[in-house]
């Protein structure tokens, strides 16, 4: 594909040109002209100004000053205080009448700055009279067209820009095509450099190496994108990884406590359970011991009532004999003597019971004494525990640092006041507390509001990555829709150039080129289709048109020699001719024929008369065939009946004789050797030769008559039917006219098929060359691609201004807990931590544990103290007691004396023998009756009691069977509890064992540091340690909740703390978290060692390298070219320069010399070892890890595209070396040292040559059909002619189309083919410049006119 070339500049209303265009014939002029003149400002103008629309005064100056600014060009020196101006550069491609413009349009207003706008020509039109014009006149002036009248002109908005950046990257697009944009930037800036003038006072060697490294190809974002996008994968692969660990890590914590609480609870439920389970199993022993025992009440209660019923027989058979033996004294002496005793008895029982009571005084004060010395030994324990835990407190307090409450409080405890109220400081303490709580939670929000704006930063920078390289796909989409659109007009153009049938007119020519240059969508097809099958229909209508007239005159010409053939052929297959006749007439003939009835045509059947003239034959001949009868048929008589039969199915006619005339024709008469005479003869008397009256008559001159008819008839061929003769002379006479018509139509056919077969080929080559139109598929592909890409754009624009809102917001909010946490905090001791915070919490959860430890022992204290007053005061009062009772017992003692006395007497007097046997059977007797009265009286009281006993041992029963149900439902609820909280799954327990052995498992599973603590606190500090852990566990929604129904009795325990957390859209115990995140992090750890692995083996050494490999070699492979390049260039100072590119050796440990890494870059991959593979990906990693070392050291934020662009830029592996030689001398290197030493020419040479090399270089990143620019401002100043001319011919083999200015350059070398030159003349103060247009062919200089 061609590429474009400088074709035209032009300036309207800029600086002192009104309106000044300079055309460039091949691409290359020349500005001369002394100082002043104007060569550098429309040298600038070019390069770099219209080229990206960067007007900063030192780019507009070649010497880098800001003195020159674009006010001045546009208003001049306070000549105007409002202008507008333009300044446009034509392109054009070789060979091709396609064209491109870009310009730039300034309104300057003094004071106001310059509103800037750029414009692009793509669709045919050129800048000019004929075409687009920047001007409109106005009262006589060409006053420039304004910035909104020019857009409306342009229409096409992919071609305005308003901005210098927009301009820019819209030049690039549509002139220069390099895929990113900073390789354009670059482009520029090397020919700012390039530009300057005397560039060898102002360049060294060293800052030329720099540039000519610069200008070598670097790899794209496209080659690195499989990289980049890999380490970003790795990123955050680490960054997931990182946030898994600390996830599991902060989750392990919760579940150390949570474990624990799990333990506790399971063990509480499970001594519920054993505890309800021992109370069933006790109160059913008890309802059996009660059964069994009221069958044994009952046992009793029949035996007694028998006994009952035995000891009142008895009574009754001793009262009887005691009645017999009568009354005496004796009895009643016996009666006093037991009523002494049992006084006695009961006296000394009295005592006994007094005594033990005594005793048992004696033994109580004892043992309240013993235990009135362990409350005094305890009250001190306390005493020792409340000063411990006040030194407790006061620890907690140094880091909770409570104020007056708890000073007043401890004050307070250490005066020993027996009443310390605790209410202000508990009161301080929540209210601290509360603070902590409040400010910890909006600090971890702040952490977490943090973490949310870190991350959005993040998914802003990788949204901002996203857009990048959404805008180089977007520029390599518009490049490759330029290049489609390109070879689409090139298509059109070279199509219609070939076209033999089908012509494009040029006005609608134009519109199709303008058509195809605006095309955007399929439906732009659609008129452009209409327009050339306009042209195509035109032409095909011509052509068919043209086809059917010939066509038509062949199928006549054809028809009519058919038709004169067939008549050839029937003539010559018939004996004689036959009149014409209808094809109906000739059926009936043939039917006749076939029905062999008899019968002839009139003229077969007579003759004319022998001396009758050939006129006279002619005239009667004519007259008989327009009276119908020269054809007639001639039936005999007997076969009229079968011919009319016949005739009425079939059309024909026949003669019927009439009578006969009275003048009958003479000049016919029947032929002799002819059929039917007869009837011949009769048909020929009926008609009248001269009496027009008769039915049939033919008159001499030519008149006729026959029945109705009658006519005049004229004789126009020879007769040729009537005799044999004149039929053979008839039928000789049309075969040879058949004949001669048959070869004058075949003349014409042959002529008209050769016409018909150039049309028939016309058409064809017309719809070929239709056919073969060129299409717009690759165009419509390229523009959908770039539609999509333009879609994907904005989507990615829209998500990072989405994003940048986000992290915006994020931000606000982070900013707003950071000012609540200010708030918040204000008069708290603490660092604005959460760590600060969470030991904060954590002395004031024990500061309230120190607290109600020393309100515990406090109590224990009081509790003591106030026992041991009680167990003194019980002691003086059992004192008291025991005195009492000595005393009762000492009168008891002397009663029992004098009772035992008057038992004693009494005995003697019922000792004597004669009172012996009647004592001793009354005795028996009285015995026998005070036995059987006891016995009888204890039955009934033993019955009664039983009897009571059973009533009670009935209610007890019922009593405890109630007892027992409750008892079965609370064990069953006990076992319901322990049962639900044991399948959660939380505890460790064996599943083989028994429900009761379980619970007393879980009973022993119960931490040590958990006994004693109630359900309440466990929870309360599961839930702190959750609260305190779970900031890293955000994004898998933890929660902590109370899970099971409220227990059906208060007291207890079945509501319990469950901690569950969601994890892809499933809910997750603790533990199936803890095991989920694991598999997590064992897989993300696997899938990072295969990032790496495809990081560092498979995208760099299969991938990457190729490129590597293709720009080293491009990049030695161009060294090498420009290096015989410049050893073919020796200056008449007999100077040689050559390049050299030369490997760097290792930087690093693990790192390889350039010559080792290419080596093993250019290895076949086959061919690589393990060892090698390794040795590459080492050296690309160490030199990752140093490149992320430095940019972490310098505090400088890691951008992983410029990170691997920079580890990857393989120019940095080499050093470009340049050498010099002169004459035979050997080659020396060209340093700073040496440059200083040349003379102005050499050093001019010796810049030159290699940044040449360089800009040609640079270029070679542009697309296709990028063109070559060069600009020179005060060209090869210092340099002889013989070296002016080299650097000419070096131009010309680089192929570099060139602005240059020189004072007195003409350039006109034979190595020169061609130029155009203007010269310059600016008189001093003078407000024009005079221009004089040469050109220079190569051989001669011309003054061109009117600087064409």
């Amino acid at each position: 594909m061609n590429r474009w070339k400088m074709n035209k500049l032009g300036f309207l209303n800029f600086w002192l040109y009104d309106q000044e265009e300079f055309y460039l014939n091949d691409g290359h002029i020349l500005l001369r002209g002394n100082n002043a003149a104007g060569k550098s400002i429309t040298t600038q103008s070019f390069v770099p100004f219209i080229l990206d629309g960067n007007r900063s005064p030192e780019r507009l100056d070649p010497f880098g000053t800001r003195d020159r600014k674009m006010d001045f060009y546009l208003l001049g020196d306070g000549e105007r205080e409002e202008s507008t101006g333009y300044l446009y550069l034509e392109f054009r491609k070789s060979g091709a009448e396609e064209y491109r413009t870009i310009g730039v349009g300034m309104r300057a207003q003094r004071g106001k700055g310059i509103d800037f706008w750029g414009f692009c020509l793509r669709d045919g039109r050129r800048v000019g009279l004929d075409g687009l014009r920047l001007y409109e006149k106005v009262g006589g002036q060409n006053l420039p067209l304004s910035k909104q009248k020019l857009r409306n002109l342009i229409g096409d908005q992919d071609c305005w820009a308003e901005s210098t950046t927009k301009y820019k990257e819209m030049v690039n697009d549509q002139i220069f095509g390099f895929r990113d944009i900073r390789q354009y930037d670059q482009l520029i800036q090397l020919l700012i450099q390039v530009r300057r003038p005397k560039l060898s006072k102002d360049f060294r060697p060293s800052l030329v190496k720099n540039i000519l490294n610069d200008s070598l190809q670097v790899l794209t974002d496209d080659d690195l994108s499989a990289m980049v996008s890999t380490m970003e994968q790795m990123d955050q692969l680490e960054d997931t990884l990182h946030g898994y660990r600390k996830a599991i890590q902060d989750a392990k914590v919760i579940r150390n406590e949570y474990n624990r609480y799990n333990q506790y609870i399971l063990g509480a439920k499970g001594q519920a359970y054993l505890e309800a389970r021992s109370r069933t199993q006790s109160l059913q022993k008890q309802v059996q011991d009660e059964t069994d025992r009221q069958r044994d009440l009952e046992r009793q209660l029949r035996e007694q009532s028998e006994r009952q019923e035995q000891s009142g027989a008895a009574l009754e058979r001793a009262k009887a004999q005691r009645q017999a033996m009568g009354e005496d004294d004796l009895s009643a002496k016996q009666s006093r003597l037991q009523q002494a005793e049992g006084e006695c008895a009961r006296l000394e029982e009295q005592l006994s019971r007094g005594e033990e009571q005594l005793h048992s005084l004696e033994d109580g004060i004892a043992r309240r004494e013993v235990r009135l010395r362990d409350l005094t030994r305890d009250s001190e324990d306390a005493h020792v525990s409340v000063r411990q835990s006040l030194r407790e407190l006061n620890e907690q307090n140094e880091l909770l640092e409570l104020g007056q409450e708890h000073q007043q409080y401890v004050h307070d405890i250490q005066a020993e006041r027996p009443e310390v109220d605790s209410q202000p400081v508990q009161s301080a303490l929540r209210q601290r507390r509360r603070q902590i709580e409040e400010v910890l939670d909006v600090l971890r929000r702040a952490e977490e509001a943090r973490g949310v704006y870190d991350r959005a930063c993040q998914a802003l920078d990788e949204a901002a990555g996203h857009v990048r390289e959404a805008k180089i796909v977007l520029g390599d989409a518009q490049a490759q829709e330029r290049e489609e659109r390109d070879k689409l007009l090139e298509g059109f153009t070279a199509w219609r150039e070939g076209n033999r049938q089908m012509d494009v007119p040029q006005d609608i020519w134009k519109e199709v080129r303008r058509a195809l240059t605006t095309y955007r969508v399929t439906a732009d097809w659609s008129p452009l289709r209409d327009k050339m099958d306009a042209c195509f229909r035109a032409r095909q209508s011509a052509l068919l048109e043209q086809k059917f007239r010939t066509d038509s005159a062949l199928s006549a010409l054809q028809a009519e020699r058919s038709e004169l053939e067939r008549q050839l052929n029937q003539i010559k297959d018939s004996p004689d001719p036959e009149p014409p006749r209808r094809t109906q007439i000739q059926e009936t003939r043939i039917h006749l024929a076939m029905a062999e009835v008899p019968c002839a045509p009139l003229y077969e059947l007579v003759d004319f008369a022998p001396e009758l003239p050939q006129e006279r034959r002619d005239l009667l001949e004519a007259q008989l065939l327009d009276a119908g009868l020269l054809d007639a048929l001639v039936v005999p008589q007997k076969h009229l009946p079968a011919v009319k039969a016949l005739l009425a199915e079939h059309p024909d006619r026949f003669l019927v004789p009439g009578p006969a005339a009275a003048d009958p024709i003479d000049s016919l008469i029947p032929d002799a050797t002819g059929r039917f005479p007869e009837e011949a003869a009769a048909c020929l008397r009926g008609i009248s030769q001269s009496d027009l009256t008769t039915e049939t008559a033919l008159l001499p001159d030519g008149r006729f008559r026959c029945g109705m008819v009658r006519g005049h008839s004229r004789a126009e061929a020879p007769a040729g039917f009537i005799g044999a003769a004149a039929r053979k002379a008839n039928r000789l006479r049309q075969i040879q006219e058949l004949e001669g018509q048959l070869e004058r139509l075949a003349e014409k056919v042959q002529t008209v098929q050769a016409e018909l077969e150039a049309c028939e080929g016309q058409l064809t080559q017309l719809e070929s060359e239709r056919a073969h139109m060129p299409t717009a598929e690759e165009l419509d592909q390229a523009l959908a691609l770039l539609e999509q890409a333009r879609r994907m754009l904005q989507l990615v624009e829209e998500e990072e201004e989405r994003r940048a809102s986000a992290a915006q917001e994020a931000k606000k909010g982070w900013a707003a807990l950071q000012q609540k946490v200010l708030d918040g905090s204000a008069g708290l001791p603490y660092e604005r931590t959460v760590s600060a915070y969470e030991e904060a919490q954590g002395a004031a959860a024990d500061y309230q544990g120190a607290l109600n430890t020393l309100d515990s022992h406090r109590q224990k204290l009081n509790y003591m103290i106030r026992s041991m007053q009680d167990e003194q005061d019980n002691i003086d009062r059992d004192h008291d007691l025991a005195d009492s009772r000595r005393k009762e017992n000492q009168g008891i003692q002397g009663e029992i004396s004098v009772k035992q006395a008057s038992v004693q007497e009494l005995r003697d007097f019922l000792n004597r023998p004669e009172n012996q046997a009647r004592a001793h059977r009354l005795a028996e007797l009285a015995r026998e009756i005070d036995l059987q009265n006891r016995e009888k009286r204890d039955a009934e009281i033993q019955r009664a009691r039983l009897e009571e006993q059973l009533n009670s041992s009935a209610a007890m029963m019922a009593g405890r069977k109630d007892d027992l149900t409750k008892a079965m439902i609370h064990e069953q609820d006990m076992e319901q509890y322990f049962q639900e909280d044991w399948n959660l799954g939380l505890s460790d327990l064996s599943k083989n064992l028994g429900l009761e052995e379980r619970a007393r498992q879980a009973v022993s599973k119960i931490p040590a540091s958990a006994r004693g603590r109630t359900p309440a606190e466990m929870g309360e500090s599961v839930s702190r340690n959750y609260q305190a852990n779970r900031g890293s566990l955000s994004n898998y929604h933890p929660e902590i909740k109370m899970i099971f129904d409220a227990a059906s009795r208060p007291n207890q325990l079945r509501q319990r703390y469950a901690i569950t957390l969601k994890k892809g859209g499933k809910e997750l115990t603790l533990d199936g978290f803890i095991q989920s995140l694991q598999n997590d992090i064992d897989t993300t750890g696997a899938l990072l060692e295969d990032r790496d692995r495809e990081l560092f083996e498979n995208i760099l050494t299969e991938t990457i390298s190729h490129t590597l490999r293709a720009r080293v070699e491009a990049s030695g492979q161009w060294v090498r070219s420009m290096t015989g390049l410049m050893a073919t260039l020796t200056t008449s100072m007999g100077l040689k320069f050559s390049l050299d590119w030369k490997e760097k050796k290792a930087e690093g440990a693990g790192e390889l010399d350039t010559a080792q890494l290419v080596i093993l870059l250019n290895k076949d991959r086959a061919l690589l070892t393990p060892e090698d593979s390794q040795k590459v990906s080492g050296h690309f990693r160490n030199k990752v890890k140093r490149a992320r070392e430095n940019a972490v050291e310098q505090g400088i934020g890691v951008n992983y595209a410029d990170l691997i662009r920079s580890v990857l830029d393989y120019r940095d592996w080499y050093e470009f070396h340049l050498y010099y030689q002169r004459g035979e001398d050997s080659k020396k290197e060209l340093t700073d040292r040496a440059f200083n030493r040349f003379s102005g020419g050499e050093k001019a040479m010796a810049m030159y040559v290699p940044l040449f090399a360089a800009v040609s270089a640079q270029y070679v990143k542009g697309g296709e059909s990028c063109p070559m620019l060069l600009a020179l401002d005060e060209a090869f100043a210092g340099v002889d002619d013989q070296n002016i001319s080299a650097m000419f011919d070096l131009m010309r083999i680089l192929d570099f189309d060139y602005i240059i200015n020189s004072q007195v350059l003409w350039g006109c070398y034979a190595n020169v083919p061609d130029l155009d030159i203007a010269e310059m003349h600016h008189p001093p103060n003078a407000p024009v410049v005079t221009i004089l247009h040469y050109y220079w062919n190569g051989r001669q200089r011309m003054l061109k006119e009117d600087g064409l």
